[in-house]
């Protein structure tokens, strides 16, 4: 980089160029230069091939003179990005030029308000708590916010959201494309997940889930509702759910742990991986296993009441006399099942 190139950004870095300026400066129009003080500008994120922050900001002053209000600004590379409702759109928003802003805010929403929330670089915390308001604390570039009487929009191009959700919200959609989604006591009628290249992870959920990850794994804890997860290329491991319905469809394998089980249904796919079941003690419960494609239920011992059906590919049985109904199904890889 030469003398005059690392010049001009240190103007810029300095505050002592505007973007624009100094993305005129940069591809060879020195009679643009302005000493104005720069305001407040959409913002990028660092990324593996923009190592340093004077690197990044050479990018960030060759982007934003293109910059279109309704586009989230989001690293090179990525396929651009826009405000994710636009049918509702946004009130405000909050920018920072050159690093990510902190920010933490309050809002009063009414009771039955449905809750939107959507990183697309980042991470985004959901935790319930008893107050009234509804909190952010935001680390991000590109914050948009849309308020409406019940309903509260979200959206942030890179960065984090960490959220405290009260109880007179009653549904919540949130996305992370790509980044982590990670869940603790919270308390809806209805939870909507979408994770990409990224986990969730989930404990004490009172609310009817229904999640989806690409090239990530899910986690979760003592969960109460019905449960529905798809992992594409993932893993996906549920630990003592208190749910009538649960579905979990995963491509590099599953793990379910139950505790006593006398009603209910739980169904378990997996499309490559293997597929772990433990059943708790004293359960009633219908049984259907199935492994195709060249898969194999391992060797069973269980206090079988009724067994209709056994080879290394299929097995049809009852525990107790049934209640319960559980149907387990690998493509290509291994069924275990245990009782504690």
């Amino acid at each position: 980089m030469n003398e005059n190139r690392v010049e001009i950004l240190g103007q810029l870095e300095r505050g002592e160029l505007t973007v624009d300026a100094a993305s005129r400066l940069l591809t060879g129009n020195p009679e643009t230069h302005s000493g104005e003080l720069a305001p407040n500008a959409p913002s990028i994120s660092t990324t593996s091939d923009l190592i340093t922050r004077r690197q990044r900001l050479a990018a960030l002053a060759a982007q934003t003179g293109a910059w279109a209000p309704e586009r989230m600004v989001t690293p090179p590379g990525d396929p651009p990005r826009s405000w994710p409702w636009p049918e509702h759109p946004w009130q405000w928003f909050w920018q920072d030029f050159s690093h990510p802003l902190h920010l933490d805010h309050t809002f009063e929403p009414a009771p039955g308000t449905h809750l939107y929330a959507a990183v697309y670089n980042g991470d985004l915390n959901l935790n319930g708590w008893a107050g009234p308001q509804l909190t952010l604390g935001a680390a991000a570039f590109d914050l948009r916010v849309g308020h409406q009487e019940r309903a509260l929009r979200l959206a942030a191009a890179t960065g984090m959201l960490d959220l405290g959700v009260p109880g007179n919200v009653t549904k919540a959609e949130v996305r992370a494309l790509s980044g982590d989604v990670r869940i603790r006591d919270l308390c809806l009628q209805r939870l909507q997940v979408r994770c990409e290249s990224g986990d969730l992870r989930g404990e004490q959920i009172r609310a009817d889930l229904n999640a989806e990850l690409f090239g990530g794994d899910a986690d979760l804890f003592h969960c109460t509702g019905e449960i529905r997860v798809t992992a594409h290329q993932g893993h996906i491991r549920l630990r003592d759910p208190e749910a009538g319905k649960v579905e979990l469809i995963a491509d590099e394998g599953v793990e379910l742990r139950l505790g006593r089980v006398e009603s209910g249904h739980f169904r378990c796919e997996t499309r490559g991986g293997d597929l772990e079941v433990c059943i708790g003690a004293g359960s009633a419960c219908q049984l259907s296993l199935e492994a195709r494609e060249g898969g194999l239920i391992c060797p069973v011992r269980l206090p079988w009441s009724a067994l209709e059906e056994r080879s290394p590919h299929r097995l049809r049985g009852q525990l107790k006399g049934g209640g319960a109904t559980i149907e387990l199904v690998a493509h290509g890889g291994r069924i275990y099942l245990s009782g504690e």
